[in-house]
């Protein structure tokens, strides 16, 4: 199953966002509850992406260190936009919540970056650069198109729920709905990791990644 995975980066990567985007939908982060917590979101957020960097990027003997680097740089990225959209300077004003998305984007970047490292390859340092410059772009339209789409979905299930007497909301059904439109976009960004990690990791052998 694990070598099956690491050959589709489109499929764990869609994972990845789905379970990310149901963590925080699970969070009620935006729910207006005083009560509500990142924690659920944060837990499942950096399972998905440590698994999902690890099978992407990584070769079994490095696997372990992927998966830590993966996760801590989700925690970090998270950390760091977190703090930055609690800023209440002008610069936040202008920009809002995007802002927010262009420093976890960023900061995201360092992953594929270090973790070419791990993987001893022969590429110069300056030239990892592009790669991870490509990961941080994708990752700013990723979140974005994320967010839209979960909007959508949204909408969707209110107009069933003005439409009929199902409850969507009742049933759960918005978790699902989050999973299922957040992860088609990350479907998306597993087509870029595929063109990614030739560059970061060379020639990707099939022999390579069993195991």
């Amino acid at each position: 199953m694990i070598p099956w995975l690491t050959r589709h980066p489109v499929i764990v990567w869609s994972l990845a966002w789905g379970t990310t985007a149901l963590g925080f939908s699970l969070s009620e982060l935006l729910s207006g509850r005083g009560d509500a917590s990142p924690q659920t979101f944060l837990f499942l957020g950096l399972l998905a992406w440590g698994a999902a960097g690890a099978l992407a990027f990584h070769r079994p003997p490095r696997r372990t260190a992927g998966f830590m680097l993966w996760a801590a740089a989700f925690l970090g990225a998270c950390g760091l936009a977190m703090a930055w959209m609690r800023r209440g300077d002008e610069l936040y004003d202008l920009h809002g919540p995007i802002s927010g998305l262009v420093v976890w984007a960023l900061a995201m970047a360092l992953a594929p970056l270090l973790g070419s490292a791990l993987e001893r390859t022969e590429t110069p340092w300056p030239l990892r650069l592009g790669p991870a410059l490509l990961w941080a772009v994708m990752g700013v339209g990723g979140a974005v198109a994320a967010f839209f789409a979960w909007y959508f979905a949204m909408g969707a299930l209110d107009l069933i729920e003005s439409a009929s007497d199902l409850n969507p909301w009742r049933l759960g059904l918005h978790h699902l709905a989050s999973f299922l439109a957040v992860g088609l976009v990350g479907a998306v960004v597993g087509l870029n990791c595929q063109f990614m990690r030739e560059r970061l990791l060379g020639p990707w052998k099939a022999t390579a990644i069993e195991g």
